[in-house]
């Protein structure tokens, strides 16, 4: 029997090695926390930390801070959508109990968005839990009803409403006469007669919701334009009575003149003379900013300064400014700021300073394979006797980081093979004297193109490529992807390019795809690497992919991406009934899809303004001599199908439809331009001059205008060279037995749009119509030094003072009726950049022109024709895309 026992003992003690570790671990020692947090709600302004600890005996956790935080640590006041709040814990273990350094914490069950804290060597004390507020809805369409509305005599009525998942409420205020200011109405008050009124409708999405960006909103029926951002909306309605001045003319004469030794102030405000019998008034006063940019009200006019005089124009009773003014000024159509319907402002700019035309910086020298480039912003030596002063910065652009990186302060970089540096050159005049708009900028033994100046800074950059550049990307091949097969990672390339490309397969979410599932969308992003001695050209924003032009993100390396959706194909998308422009009925947004359609339907109303040389959006009643346009915006409900530009049929009306600005994935847009009244632009002749061998292409950019000086100011120019099947954005020195080109965009004059059958002449040749992009208000046009086409014959209907013809202006207002394109434009400072991307649209313009206006035809000989005045309003299909407003 004791033999038994102890055998049972042996054993007993020989599996002990074989049992798990688990079995004598102790129980006092933490292995996992869990914790439950209220969940956010966007809009939501309770911040208070809701928390529970699902084993308060074990351990207990105690937040940081009492409220949310924001993603920099700061304390928040309300749930934003689209932001990420942060709340840190402490842990704390009852007594008896340890936390094991591997412990894992989990917040509502998962450790997604949990970071542990603590130091290293010490179990983790902490953690982070990240979180964003949930979205119960978007809200994209609002209609408000039985809202009160302006009625002399009658009462001022206070609205409110509370929908299911938003409040809206108004505020009524009276336009005060004498201090040309709005101030609230109370509720109660009596509407006067001859008052102008004004009624702000604020719409506040509930807890949990926010307001769609392209929200469409009705006030009693009518649509509105909607200032929205995803908690807040306003609207405003105006009611006015007064007649509407459209237009004015100013004489500068009239405004005082600076004179030096004079004193000025703004105690009293010098009256302008207007025409007798002018509807308004125009007073104002002078100011200038001193040393600290104050702005300095009262003194005396000095030399080396400049001023300002700021005046408003009041209108008189009876009267009120359209929202559009235009006012004639020495010849010139300026555009004052309307503050509201009685006021408007202006000023003018007097300098007493000496202009500068001309600087040099000196010492500077050109990088080559070895010159160490020294960081941070460095003075650059002026002739003696200059009166500015300069500095420079080193830049250099490291394939796979974020874009153009600044060598920084108190560091060098040796320039190497291959490599591509920018030198970026301030210059700032003394006090007492500004640059010219055309300074010439000497540096490196040549003239900088300027990229920016400023009456008070001028501005510049130089790019040096010390490798071979590559001017062209072009990947052949692509294994698409295919259900239940797993992706490729191969990619094709020409022979002999020098550069290599690597594929990288992922889904939509940017997770590693094993296996192509159906219903599904991939992404193939490709990165580019240029062999040693080679760069990629700093201007090379695209590549040809399959025979398409792509999109590179320069910011990140070479990169670009491709959408290939294993999904079915939606055969068409059919719109029926859309709202249309007549002049004097208010704009209409109302549409509706057909029944069971996978897509919803929004449409959006534009006009196009010429000051600002692009379309804004409008919302009223359509006026006699504006150009407006109307934008269908289509999105896909359906995941499971997607749209493709060339198996989608897209109907309008039964008919299917051209113009057609994007058309792919889950998205499609369309756009008709509408034209009322104004004169036509039948011809354009310009001359260039021919570039020269050696003379940089910033100095080659005089164009006169033989005809249509009267009807067109130049916006910009650009050169390319290779003939026009091979084009290359161009910024250097002109070559010998080079092929160049230019790229010539306009600016249509008020009241002018150019006629769909205009002629455009360059240095005696008329350009056929696949080099010309007809845009009513921006037309552009591609011409290449040398090119053979129709030469014009001199003859008297050359003369624009001519009498007009007859001819009447084009009626073609069908649906199908030409696809009219325009070469995206550049604004501003933007000009620069926007311009990278011309040599690879005009390598497309030539497909589009022919797919939008067929194949074209032989101009034998061709009159010349004044501008058409036209007497009735026309709608024209007409795609804009140098527009500023994104519908992206």
């Amino acid at each position: 029997m004791k033999k038994k026992l102890l055998s049972l003992v042996l054993a007993a003690v020989l599996c002990i090695p074989f049992l798990p570790f688990s079995t004598f671990a102790d129980d006092t020692v933490i292995t996992e926390v869990n914790v439950t947090v209220s969940l956010l709600l966007v809009n939501s302004s309770d911040i208070a930390v809701v928390y529970a600890s699902a084993e308060p005996a074990k351990y207990t956790v105690t937040p940081i801070a009492q409220t949310w935080l924001d993603g920099g640590g700061y304390e928040i006041e309300c749930f934003y959508s689209g932001c990420e709040y942060q709340i840190g814990f402490n842990v704390t273990p009852a007594a008896g109990y340890t936390l094991s350094p591997d412990a894992v914490v989990k917040v509502n069950g998962s450790t997604e968005r949990v970071q542990l804290v603590g130091e290293s060597a010490s179990p983790a004390s902490g953690f982070v839990f990240f979180a964003f507020p949930e979205l119960l809805g978007e809200i994209d369409s609002i209609a408000l009803t039985e809202v009160p509305e302006m009625t002399v005599g009658e009462t001022v009525e206070t609205y409110y409403y509370e929908g299911e998942n938003f409040t809206a409420w108004d505020v009524w205020y009276q336009l005060d006469r004498e201090t040309k200011e709005y101030v609230v109405v109370e509720d109660g008050e009596t509407f006067l007669e001859g008052e102008i009124y004004c009624m702000t409708v604020s719409v506040a999405p509930k807890v949990g919701y926010i307001l769609s960006d392209y929200m469409n909103a009705t006030v009693n029926g009518v649509d509105m334009h909607v200032n929205a951002t995803p908690s807040l909306a306003l609207m405003n309605v105006l009611y006015n009575d007064k007649e509407t001045i459209q237009s004015i003319e100013i004489d500068p004469e009239a405004l005082p003149k600076a004179e030096i030794g004079k004193s000025f102030s703004d105690d009293t405000l010098i009256p302008v003379e207007v025409p007798v019998g002018s509807p308004y008034t125009v007073q104002g006063f002078w100011y200038c900013y001193s040393e600290d940019y104050e702005v300095v009200t009262e003194g005396t006019f000095e030399m080396g300064k400049v001023y300002y005089f700021s005046f408003w124009l009041d209108t008189l009773d009876g009267y009120s400014w359209s929202e559009s003014l235009e006012m004639t000024f020495g010849g010139v159509c300026e555009y004052p700021d309307v503050v509201n319907p009685i006021r408007a402002s202006f000023e003018t700019r007097t300098s007493f300073a000496t202009v500068l035309d001309e600087v040099e910086l000196l010492g500077l020298t050109k990088p080559v394979e070895g010159t160490v480039l020294t960081g941070g912003m460095q003075p650059v030596s002026v002739p003696s006797g200059a009166h500015y002063k300069a500095s420079v910065i080193w830049r250099y652009y490291p394939i796979g980081e974020q874009g153009w990186v600044d060598i920084a302060e108190g560091e060098t970089l040796t320039a190497s093979k291959g490599g591509k540096y920018m030198i970026v050159m301030v210059i700032d005049p003394e006090e007492g004297y500004e640059f010219a708009k055309k300074t010439v900028v000497k540096a490196m033994s040549e003239e900088i193109k300027v990229d920016y100046v400023g009456y008070e800074r001028l501005y510049c950059e130089r790019f040096f490529s010390l490798g071979t550049p590559i001017e062209r990307i072009e990947l052949t091949t692509v294994e698409k992807p295919k259900v239940g097969a797993a992706p490729v990672e191969e990619i094709k390339i020409p022979n002999n390019a020098h550069y290599s490309a690597s594929l990288v397969w992922t889904n939509v979410d940017g997770e590693p795809v094993t296996l192509f599932e159906a219903d599904q969308t991939y992404v193939a992003t490709v990165l580019i690497t240029p062999e040693d001695g080679y760069c990629l050209d700093y201007r090379l924003d695209t590549l040809l992919w399959d025979g398409e032009y792509i999109q590179m993100d320069t910011n990140n390396g070479y990169t670009v991406t491709k959408l290939f959706p294993l999904k079915d194909i939606l055969p068409e998308i059919r719109l029926e009934h859309l709202p249309e422009m007549v002049v004097g009925e208010p704009s209409l947004s109302d549409v509706a899809p057909p029944a069971d359609a996978p897509y919803a339907v929004s449409v959006a109303w534009e006009v196009w303004d010429d000051k600002l040389q692009s379309y804004k959006p409008f919302s009223g009643i359509f006026e006699v001599g504006r150009v407006y346009r109307r934008w269908v915006e289509v999105f896909l409900l359906d995941d499971s199908l997607y749209l493709s530009a060339k198996q989608t049929a897209f109907l309008v009306d039964g008919l299917e439809n051209d113009n057609i600005d994007v058309l792919e994935n889950n998205y499609a847009s369309y756009w008709k331009v509408y034209e009322t009244e104004h004169t036509y632009v039948e011809r354009i002749e310009i001359t260039v001059e021919e570039p020269k061998a050696g003379v940089h292409t910033s100095l080659a950019d005089d164009v006169t205008f033989t005809v249509g000086a009267e009807f067109v100011d130049l916006e910009y120019l650009v050169w390319f060279k290779g003939g026009f099947d091979n084009i290359q954005f161009y910024d250097g020195f002109f070559d010998e037995n080079v092929d160049y080109g230019i790229d010539i965009t306009l600016n249509m004059k008020q009241g002018y749009v150019l006629s769909k059958d205009a002629v455009v002449v360059i240095n005696g040749i008329i350009l056929p119509a696949d080099k010309i992009i007809r845009d009513l208000k921006q037309p552009s046009f591609a011409y290449v030094f040398g090119m053979t086409g129709v030469i014009e014959e001199p003859n008297s209907n050359s003369n624009p003072s001519n009498p007009p013809a007859t001819n009447p202006p084009p009626t073609d207002t069908e649906e199908g009726a030409p696809t009219l394109w325009i070469l995206l434009g550049a604004v501003g400072g933007a000009a620069v950049v926007a311009a990278v991307t011309v040599g690879i649209l005009l390598s497309r313009r030539k497909k589009r022109a022919s797919s939008a206006t067929g194949q074209a035809e032989e101009i034998d000989s061709v009159e010349a024709v004044e501008p058409v005045e036209n007497t009735a309003p026309v709608e024209v299909d007409t795609p804009e895309e140098n527009d500023q407003t994104d519908h992206e």
